[in-house]
């Protein structure tokens, strides 16, 4: 049998968003903060853009959203 990572699971965007506040926890230049629903093709394509026009280093994760597949991230350090 194959083995398939879990993706984190949420009810609102709203914890998605504190979830990723807490991995943040510690860097001091987080900017950039996005979020895409992955069956909204242009939600994904804005949150591609951002994440190519952030700060260096960079953190996304695939996560489920009430059910929804999701994209969630942010750009962080100098």
């Amino acid at each position: 049998m194959m083995n398939t990572q879990t993706r984190p699971e949420f009810q609102t965007v709203g914890e998605a968003q504190a979830w990723l506040d807490s991995q943040m926890e510690g860097e001091d230049c987080v900017d950039n903060h996005r979020f895409a629903f992955e069956d909204d093709a242009i939600a994904m394509n804005e949150y591609d853009e951002d994440a190519a026009n952030g700060c260096c280093g960079s953190f996304d994760c695939y996560i489920m959203v009430a059910g929804r597949k999701a994209t969630i991230g942010c750009n962080y350090g100098h």
